[in-house]
This record gives structure tokens, sequence and C-alpha cells, in this order.
């Protein structure tokens, strides 16, 4: 089975010259991280994507930083949507190591994931299926060589 699944890290390495800083740097994480795990190393990845990003992330800034954020001002709809605003924003600069255009692009998709959370009644099962959606294909994208 492990030949249809080489080690991420050695896969990272011989495609390094194509991955870009933050592709390269998820997989060095990945890879050594899960290293106790024996599932193949694209699982391990996956694994760990939906336990701290998908469930990790999403219950950290929407379903806890929203609501606090929205306690501290009442509750009211326009607070929900002030809320997820400055919540997009800690979660943009969050992602500091993308580089500038890492942090909006990861901005944006936080007040994406923001606006869902709101608008399906504060269903956090809403966020962490698409956030983990998301990475989902970004992993493979890369595993496979179709980023750049």
């Amino acid at each position: 089975m492990d030949h249809l699944f080489p080690n991420l890290e050695t896969h990272a390495l011989r495609r390094s010259q194509s991955l870009s800083k933050h592709d390269f740097h998820l997989f060095t994480i990945l890879t050594r991280v899960s290293g106790a795990v024996s599932f193949p190393s694209p699982l391990k990845g996956l694994l760990l994507v939906w336990t701290f990003a998908a469930f990790g992330q999403e219950i950290g800034y929407r379903g806890y930083l929203i609501n606090r954020a929205a306690d501290a001002g009442g509750r009211s709809k326009a607070v929900y949507w002030i809320a997820v605003v400055l919540v997009s924003v800690l979660f943009g600069y969050g992602h500091y190591y993308k580089g500038p255009a890492g942090v909006v692009d990861s901005g944006m998709a936080g007040l994406v994931l923001g606006a869902a959370y709101v608008l399906s009644g504060r269903n956090l099962w809403v966020c962490v299926l698409a956030h983990g959606f998301i990475d989902t294909i970004g992993l493979i994208a890369v595993f496979f060589g179709w980023s750049s």
C-alpha cells in the first residue's frame, strides 16, 4: 500500500522547486507531527487537516470568538456581523506565514466561513465541513503537483 502513497515529505522534497513556501511548510509540519500514525502519508495529512484546521480552527474562531464578541456587544444581529468581520481579520492574521496575499486570502475565507456560520443559524458544522473540504482539495492539489 505504501507504494501507492509515497512519503509526503519525500514527495515535497522532490517537488520543492514547484511548491510555494507555504505548501512546503505545510508538508513539513504534517509529516513531522504525524510521524507516529501508521496511515499512508496522504491520509495522515488529511487526518491532521480535518482535526486541527477544520475542527480546531472552526471551533476556536467561529464557535468561540464570534460568540464571545457577540456576547460583549449584546448579541444583536449587527453585533454578530461586526464580530464576523473582526474575527475574520484575526483569522487572516493567524495565517501570516503565508505572506501578505495569504493573510488577505485567509481573511476573505474567514469572512465567507463566518457569514456561513451566521446565515446557517450559527450551525458550526457548516463551517467545519466547508473548511475541511477546502483544505482537502488543497492538500490533494499539492500532493499531485497541481498547485504552483
